[in-house]
């Protein structure tokens, strides 16, 4: 039987709005907002950026959480991962009963028809979806809007024979779920991780190349084990579905959402 999905909350937004103003609204950041993002004291000057606090994608998958708690009190409930890499948001969430299937007790093969899974607003692989639904879980699907946005364009760029290049961390679950969907259309992917790694493949687009020296290992990143980022994507046209955590210093590269172009020329 498939799963059910819910991907415009659970009614329950008046419900929860008490509980999230008390856990992550602040009196003195309204402050501050409400005096041109400025607060001085004497010689004090602090200036709070316009954009602080969660974006529209973070807020709705957060909301979307407390919900989905309050809506089966009785019932297992699980993200396959950090909801947001945020420590004090996923603590909440922990400690309102919520597991993640990232911890090593953990195991997607035990999930039942019974049990709730959240989707994060990162959004999963394809690979994961097709095994939740499966397991016959309830999904509670909080995909930011601009990531499924940037899905469209991958998943548009492999209809019409492009290659995506992706930037983002390889290990990140965003930049996995992004490359899934190009791989699921029948595409290809790069991941290009920083600005020197995009002026590679700039050069090979532009002037063409060496293929193997191309794809040629350059080097690990930081707590990113031997992963680098444009040679595993290219090497590995599909993802393996892992609840396994991500290496350490996996932080996102975009605050919601992530980024994609297109190339003609195949590599």
């Amino acid at each position: 039987m498939p799963s059910l999905i819910f991907r415009k909350g659970l009614d329950l937004k008046h419900a929860v709005a008490g509980m999230l103003a008390e856990n992550y609204h602040s009196a003195i950041v309204e402050r501050i907002k409400a005096e041109d993002f400025t607060y001085r004291a004497g010689r004090l000057t602090i200036h709070l950026a316009r954009e602080f606090g969660f974006c529209y994608g973070v807020d709705r998958a957060v909301d979307y959480a407390y919900q989905t708690r309050q809506r089966y009190p009785d019932r297992h409930v699980f993200l396959t991962g950090e909801i947001i890499h945020n420590p004090h948001v996923n603590q909440k969430l922990r400690a309102m009963g919520i597991r993640f299937l990232t911890d090593a007790e953990e195991e997607i093969d035990r999930l039942g028809p019974s049990d709730i899974v959240i989707l994060p607003a990162f959004g999963v692989t394809v690979a994961m979806l097709e095994q939740l639904d499966r397991r016959g879980c309830t999904l509670i699907d909080t995909t930011c809007g601009s990531v499924l946005n940037v899905w469209k364009n991958v998943r548009r760029y492999a209809e019409g024979g492009y290659t995506s290049i992706i930037h983002g961390k390889v290990w990140h679950e965003e930049t996995q779920a992004t490359a899934s969907q190009a791989v699921q259309y029948g595409g290809k992917y790069l991941v290009a991780f920083d600005r020197a790694e995009a002026g590679l493949v700039c050069d090979y687009i532009r002037h063409g190349g060496d293929r193997d020296a191309f794809l040629a290992p350059t080097g690990p990143r930081p707590g990113s084990s031997a992963i680098t980022s444009v040679t595993a994507a290219i090497a590995t046209r599909s993802w393996r579905c892992s609840t396994r955590p991500r290496p350490p210093g996996s932080t996102r590269t975009r605050t919601c959402g992530g980024s994609a172009s297109q190339t003609r020329r195949r590599c």
